[in-house]
């Protein structure tokens, strides 16, 4: 019968199934890679207690900062850095970017620009508010652009 633990450490066999139970969990269940992680660190010291055995205490202390090391270090989501062309994908090109403004029913605006609307900046509202009509883009900062209104204010419909 299988043990659980063995002269106070967890039986290093436990801990090795332990490990390819969270890594195929990983893989069939979650795609997150912490579960990955934490199994790959399982597996690591399962392997060393089979050949080091360690007290329970000092096992779960380095399953747990193992696991946390190589989730910080090498988990790809938390990698994920905005790439200089990602952040300027919107950003107005030339001077005379423009966008259409749109009326929703309850009369709030937005600004249609490249293909979806956008919130405008409370500092630079439109003046008139009228549907359809060409606003020049001035800046995007996130989901929110800020506009200048056109001196010719001309109707693109």
């Amino acid at each position: 019968m299988l043990e659980w633990m063995n002269d106070g450490s967890f039986a290093p066999s436990l801990l090795l199934v332990g490990g390819l139970i969270l890594i195929l969990g990983e893989l069939l269940i979650t795609g997150t890679f912490v579960l990955f992680w934490f199994g790959l660190s399982l597996l690591m010291v399962g392997a060393y207690s089979l050949y080091q055995p360690l007290n329970w205490t000092w096992q779960l202390l380095l399953i747990t900062g193992v696991g946390t090391l190589l989730t910080a270090f090498f988990n790809p989501y938390l990698r994920k850095t905005r790439k200089p062309q990602e952040t300027q994908a919107f950003a107005p090109a030339a001077e005379q970017t423009i966008g259409t403004l749109h009326l929703d029913r309850k009369g709030q605006c937005s600004v249609f620009y490249r293909g979806t609307y956008w919130l405008i900046d409370p500092l630079t509202p439109p003046n008139p508010v009228q549907q359809n009509l060409a606003v020049k883009i001035t800046a995007v900062k996130g989901n929110v652009v800020s506009i200048a209104m056109l001196p010719e204010a001309s109707n693109t419909q």
